[in-house]
């Protein structure tokens, strides 16, 4: 009895050293991947805001990490003023503004009638990128956004001119759409069609946002988008994203003061 006793316990013994080995690496393999992850995170994000930015980028030649640093400045805007604001405390480059909006400082309720990108609630301030030529000159403001689609929250980013009044380029990093169909958001062709539509169209109540048509735009429309066949709520997420976040809750006071408005 003693004899089995014994080994059973070395059984125990062992299974537990095993256990403790494989923890102790799988805990060391996390720690060593952590700043790997992070700086694809990085790189994936800046990636995405050069894209919309309309600047001429040249993966084969530019180093990605160097033109960012070149061209690319991130600022803190106040919404509710449409102003830039500084705070030493708060960096924009990795200023979580989806997080943010869940904590008591940064939080801001939407009315329910203003909600139409179903996101109940927003961050207060939100980071916004100013992409600048060689030159030194504004090329486009670059604003990130996000809301529900059909089956999914779309995050993207919307890059407009530095009056404020025409889409430079739009983006859609993040979603869980439908490949071929919603998921179609994602693909260059369509994203490209954004290029050179107005923001906005007349002014006051009446006034139109930048939108996703129901099939083909009408020709010649500098408001509207061409929908994607198959994908009509998809693009109603779109527009509903665009009619919050164009809002005067949103970005509409900055793009205003931008325009001399």
């Amino acid at each position: 009895m003693a004899s089995n006793k014994e080994s059973v316990g070395k059984t125990f013994l062992v299974v537990f050293v095993l256990c403790l080995v494989c923890s102790i690496f799988v805990a060391g393999t996390t720690v060593a991947l952590r700043d790997i992850q992070e700086q694809e995170k990085l790189r994936d994000k800046q990636a995405n805001i050069i894209l919309v930015s309309g600047l001429s980028f040249n993966e084969e030649t530019d180093d990605q990490v160097s033109f960012y640093k070149e061209h690319i400045v991130a600022k803190m805007l106040d919404l509710q003023t449409g102003r830039f604001v500084d705070d030493a405390k708060l960096n924009p480059e990795d200023f979580d503004y989806v997080s943010r909006a869940k904590t008591k400082e940064f939080k801001h309720s939407i009315e329910k009638e203003q909600d139409a990108a179903g996101i109940r609630f927003r961050s207060k301030l939100m980071p916004v990128y100013v992409a600048k030529d060689s030159s030194g000159n504004v090329k486009s403001y670059i604003l990130p956004f996000y809301g529900q689609g059909l089956w999914s929250t779309l995050y993207g980013l919307l890059a407009v001119t530095p009056d404020g009044k025409t889409v430079e380029g739009i983006n859609f990093y993040d979603h869980g759409e439908t490949p071929g169909l919603g998921g179609e958001i994602s693909n260059p062709t369509w994203t490209a069609k954004w290029k050179g539509k107005l923001v906005y169209q007349g002014e006051g109540k009446n006034a139109k946002i930048v939108s996703v048509f129901k099939g083909p735009a009408p020709a010649g429309s500098r408001i509207e988008v061409d929908g994607i066949s198959g994908a009509t709520l998809t693009g109603k997420g779109v527009s509903n994203c665009m009619k919050y976040w164009l809002s005067d809750d949103a970005y509409g006071r900055f793009l205003k003061q931008l325009g001399g408005k």
